[in-house]
């Protein structure tokens, strides 16, 4: 009996244990949202018409994807309209499943601090981007303009768009995506394994 109690009584403990490191985990994730949720001044410097968001690349030169120039209105207005003009290269056809490892990181107090997966939203790792795109029997514009395929399998082939403006309407955006700075870093992960493409970009959100 003395046996069955001690077990009786190890098993309660380890349940208190973890109820009290999942409390915890809970009580640090809501902490660490308060902090993310905090708006941060814009410390970057923006002269005239040159744009504050840089971007660059974190994998490899022979990573299929290329990106050759990217510009985007940097701090983005929401509202507003901002303008951006991009020129890249699908170096091989690109097929479901199609991996995204995606990174989000904001500025607060100087550090950039990650940001959580949440509802698919933050630092998540999505295992078919494919799969997420809305089935369409046409792309929207700026895509359809320029002739640049919105839906699995992209075909191997180069694509532009010059400098186009977009309006952004009024929405509601996540607590924790609140006027600041931001570090954004994407890869890219095809069926075989092989890596397409990892880029890091540093923009800003200023919202209204």
């Amino acid at each position: 009996m003395a046996r069955v109690g001690l077990i009786v009584a190890l098993f309660a403990l380890s349940f208190a244990l973890l109820g009290a490191r999942l409390a915890t985990r809970e009580e640090t994730l809501s902490a660490l949202l308060d902090l993310l949720s905090l708006p941060q001044p814009l410390s970057r410097t923006y002269k005239d018409d040159r744009l504050g968001f840089d971007y660059s690349n974190c994998g490899s030169a022979s990573d299929p994807i290329v990106i050759h120039n990217a510009s985007l209105t940097d701090p983005i207005p929401i509202p507003g309209t901002i303008k951006f003009s991009v020129n890249f290269t699908f170096g091989v056809a690109l097929e479901s499943p199609l991996k995204a490892d995606l990174s989000i990181k904001k500025k607060v107090l100087g550090l950039y601090v990650p940001i959580p997966c949440l509802d698919n939203i933050g630092s998540c790792t999505y295992d078919d981007v494919c799969a997420l795109i809305p089935s369409t029997s046409e792309c929207p514009p700026p895509l359809s303009t320029y002739n640049i395929p919105c839906q699995c399998p992209f075909k191997a082939a180069s694509y532009g768009i010059p400098p186009y403006s977009l309006d952004i309407p009024e929405i509601s955006l996540p607590s924790f995506l609140t006027n600041g700075e931001y570090e954004l870093q994407a890869t890219l992960t095809m069926a075989n394994g092989q890596r397409a493409a990892c880029y890091q970009a540093h923009l800003s959100i200023e919202a209204s």
